[in-house]
């Protein structure tokens, strides 16, 4: 995300009758698109009737803090993580998260709104403390909180999010919402057009990392995200192929290399059911996946890719070997991708791929990475031998860099090209 400045905008309230108010927000107080919001660059500490603006500078994002007869102030306070941390919504969408909105106590939800309300017309004591936003169009809102204190024996208690469609009667007639405390997401899909109102009602408060609503007509089935090497495994456990690939993301089957010491990409145009993949894309990127009904062929599998949802253990732990196979995992080399030897911790979550092969490759220890290459640019040769039994091609080198004077069967660099010597 943009690291623009972010807007925070105060707007003067005017009275209504009965102690009623409204704030007026003018043109920027509807949300019909996709949108996420995070504080990373929030220095203020909110604690009266405003809007948020996310990371991209849109703002729609209602922060109420003070009813209007309730001298009782809540307060969101931008607070730093430490080191930036990147959390997954529940369909894969990945935000980096560096600052999270504490709330100093309970943010309530806005209970017996009447029939019509908006974040800008909430009354009497319903506004002691909520987030909300007016969306035009039906979709789905995500958010990612941490709840303090939370009692599974008390319905008004834990994170909530209520909308609009569901009041009638002056009456909240349902909502969606978790007595849990701890990390956790909710989500809350509208039929129709209307007000989100989002609360933690526990008496500690709790942590608000990140909100992110999606209208229904750009709901993607799934989201991958590439990381800062541009690249990333993904395992397919749905019962559908993914025959089309969103523009700028790449798939591809790993296979070992007959040299022993690398793993070679072949491309794929699309991804099969049950199959795992080496996707590539551009870094820290989201890429947004759609199922399809349309079955693709044997030919496009994922090679020696296995998914980590086939692994016996419940937390998939990848261990280094395997029923006599060896297992490698893609990792981070100084921003380069490479697969490594698990070191016998090494968790993927279902959604990952790793590579299992028959014979293992060198190097093989945590340490080292097995460097990545492409099907597309090793061409096989057959080495020619003159009178001498000496090569008669162009110096060769290893995929160390070193030159070889005499290659044996193995992956080689020619005149800056990979070949292949059979």
């Amino acid at each position: 995300m943009k690291n623009n400045l972010l807007k925070l905008a105060f707007s003067a309230m005017t009275l209504l009758p009965m102690g009623a108010w409204a704030i007026d927000f003018g043109s920027e107080q509807v949300v019909s698109t996709t949108t996420v919001w995070t504080f990373n660059t929030m220095t203020d500490v909110v604690n009266t009737a405003s809007y948020l603006a996310d990371d991209q500078g849109n703002g729609n994002l209602y922060a109420n803090c003070k009813s209007g007869s309730n001298s009782t102030t809540r307060t969101f306070t931008p607070t730093a993580l430490g080191d930036t941390q990147k959390f997954a919504f529940g369909d894969g969408y990945t935000v980096a998260i560096s600052k999270v909105l504490v709330v100093n106590a309970n943010l309530r939800n806005p209970n017996n709104l009447p029939e019509g309300t908006t974040a800008e017309t909430i009354t009497g004591d319903y506004g002691q403390g909520f987030l909300a936003f007016n969306a035009t169009v039906a979709g789905t809102l995500y958010v990612y909180m941490n709840v303090t204190d939370a009692s599974a024996s008390a319905a008004d208690k834990g994170l909530r999010i209520y909308h609009s469609e569901n009041v009638a009667d002056s009456k909240i007639k349902s909502s969606k919402n978790s007595t849990a405390t701890g990390l956790q997401e909710i989500s809350y899909t509208s039929a129709a057009a209307g007000t989100f109102f989002i609360g933690i009602t526990a008496g500690g408060g709790g942590k608000i990392y990140a909100a992110r609503f999606v209208p229904t007509s750009e709901k993607k089935d799934e989201w991958v995200y590439i990381g800062e090497t541009g690249y990333a495994t993904y395992a397919n456990n749905n019962s559908y192929d993914i025959p089309e690939l969103p523009t700028g993301l790449s798939a591809y089957a790993a296979t070992a290399g007959t040299d022993g010491h690398s793993v070679v990409l072949s491309t794929r145009t699309g991804i099969r059911r049950t199959n795992g993949y080496i996707l590539k894309g551009t870094p820290n990127t989201n890429y947004g996946l759609t199922l399809s009904g349309t079955a693709l062929g044997p030919e496009f599998n994922g090679g020696d890719l296995k998914r980590a949802a086939t692994y016996s253990s419940a937390s998939y732990v990848i261990p280094a070997t395997d029923s006599g196979k060896y297992n490698y995992l893609l990792g981070n080399d100084n921003g380069t991708a490479k697969f490594f030897a698990p070191n016998g911790t090494s968790a993927l979550n279902s959604k990952k791929a790793f590579l299992q092969v028959s014979s293992q490759l060198t190097p093989a220890t945590a340490a080292r990475g097995i460097d990545i290459v492409f099907a597309d640019d090793v061409t096989g040769i057959s080495a020619t031998l003159n009178d001498k039994g000496e090569m008669t091609n162009d110096s060769y080198f290893n995929l160390a860099g070193q030159r070889v004077a005499q290659p044996t069967r193995g992956l080689y660099i020619v005149n800056g090209k990979k070949y292949i010597v059979k």
